[in-house]
């Protein structure tokens, strides 16, 4: 039974990779936190973007929903066969999870809302205000849940070695680039020394879940062979 709920979960974290960055991608260049009205009118003002922009929501949605949380759950349950302290960290780990997907659908409302509405009924500083919300919500919130879900599963990797001991340090040093890049929108440019940890940080998000849905496959294989 654990080895399925490993594969599941492998399968699902990748799956949720690969859609997650097409959805990114469908999105397009959109606006810098400290990019002028003009530019951010012109974004929003254009359906093309702003559809495309939709639909790489709706596939990130569908990714978080579909493919996260079951990547989520077997991940739960695997750290928490294997977790020294009880089940404490594994079940930080989780809420963790959960706070990222809270934080995601929080921080997408913001932009949502531009897409739909017809923003020359906007004016200036609301549609401005809108553009600072969405950015604050994914470039401070955003990657605090993002530590709060890799900290303590990297603990548990590195105190039992359920998988591979180096992912469980790499996670650290991911989460701790996360923390620290959260700080970019004390100066509101993202394109900073600052701003360059967040960049890392969610790249590293990336690769960490990659690696770690490789590892939940690969001992699903160590499992079923037991």
């Amino acid at each position: 039974m654990l080895a399925n709920t490993r594969r599941i979960g492998g399968i699902a974290g990748i799956a949720y990779v690969v859609l997650f960055i097409i959805g990114i991608l469908l999105q397009g260049d959109t606006p810098m936190a400290d990019d002028d009205i003009e530019s951010v009118r012109e974004f929003f003002a254009d359906s093309d973007k702003t559809n495309m922009y939709l639909v790489g929501d709706w596939l990130i949605g569908i990714a978080f929903i579909f493919l996260f949380l079951p990547f989520l759950s077997s991940l739960r349950s695997v750290l928490g066969v294997a977790d020294p302290s009880g089940g404490m960290w594994a079940r930080l780990a989780f809420a963790g999870g959960i706070l990222v997907l809270a934080a995601g659908l929080a921080g997408s409302l913001a932009w949502g809302s531009l897409a739909l509405l017809p923003v020359t009924d906007i004016d200036d500083s609301t549609l401005l205000f809108a553009n600072r919300i969405n950015h604050y919500g994914f470039g401070s919130g955003l990657p605090l849940t993002l530590a709060a879900l890799i900290v303590p599963a990297s603990l548990v990797v590195v105190a039992s070695g359920v998988f591979w001991r180096w992912l469980g340090y790499a996670g650290l040093i991911v989460a701790l680039a996360n923390v620290v890049g959260a700080l970019w929108v004390i100066e509101g440019d993202q394109e900073t020394f600052i701003g360059l940890f967040s960049l890392i940080g969610f790249a590293g998000y990336g690769l960490w879940m990659l690696a770690t849905s490789i590892a939940l496959l690969m001992s699903a294989k160590d499992e079923a062979t037991v």
